[in-house]
């Protein structure tokens, strides 16, 4: 009997419910792409990290999208004065910006076991390599990205 509901959910479902969606982030261009069924359904610049973070193409899964995140900067950032404990939701200094997708690898990464990609970047930081190992979009288009990323969609990361 539950596969039959199931079975008959699916069919009530609209199109494009259960389309194959994945995100790609190319090093090479630094832009992120999400497409839909092989189709772009967006595509931005990117801020990306410095260094060489991504050697090698390397894949994970959506864990988590959400819009308004806290962010608590770390030790060492807070020792340097410029950074509270903590900062909440939409609060000015929140490193965050206005929304965060994270990202957990398929394989142990050498540097990285996850990732973020979150809001924040301003216009003249995109296609530069200035973060510490995130992925960073404008704000506007980061809240696109929350809207469409969901837990379990793949992500590729590509040098």
């Amino acid at each position: 009997m539950k596969k039959l509901v199931l079975f008959l959910s699916l069919l009530l479902l609209p199109n494009g419910v259960l389309a194959e969606r994945s995100i790609i982030v190319s090093f090479s261009n630094a832009t992120l792409t999400v497409s839909e069924d092989g189709q772009s359904v967006m595509q931005t610049p990117v801020v990306l990290p410095r260094g060489n973070f991504y050697p090698v193409p390397v894949s994970g899964t959506v864990t988590s999208a959400v819009m308004g995140p806290r962010w608590t900067p770390t030790p060492r950032m807070i020792a340097t004065g410029k950074y509270r404990n903590s900062y909440g939701p939409y609060e000015a200094g929140n490193a965050m910006g206005h929304c965060k997708v994270s990202i957990s690898f398929d394989i142990t990464h050498r540097i990285l076991r996850y990732v973020r990609i979150h809001g924040n970047a301003q216009p003249e930081d995109l296609g530069r390599n200035l973060s510490s190992g995130c992925i960073r979009t404008p704000d506007a288009l980061c809240e696109m990205l929350t809207s469409l990323a969901r837990p379990g969609d793949r992500v590729h990361f590509v040098p």
